[in-house]
């Protein structure tokens, strides 16, 4: 029986192949269920409409996207000159 690391080893080969032939999107009919369901769960995949996906960068990439970003302050020599009236 194969580990879950195998298990998702296999999926992101999958995707791996079906990114290779090109193209942003794809079609939910192009993986397998299963493949399809391990990559959305470990954040390999994003749903954009029912039915179609696209790769994205995985735990970590998922983790840092909607975390929130300090606000850094906006200071006046680094704006150029429109920013000051």
């Amino acid at each position: 029986m194969a580990t879950p690391r195998e298990k998702r080893a296999r999926s992101l080969e999958a995707l791996y192949r079906l990114q290779g032939r090109g193209g942003g999107a794809i079609r939910s009919a192009a993986l397998s269920r299963a493949d399809r369901e391990r990559l959305l769960a470990g954040r390999f995949l994003e749903e954009v409409m029912k039915g179609g996906y696209i790769p994205f960068g995985g735990e970590a990439a998922a983790l840092t996207r909607h975390a929130p970003r300090p606000m850094t302050p906006l200071r006046p020599d680094t704006m150029g000159p429109w920013c000051c009236y």
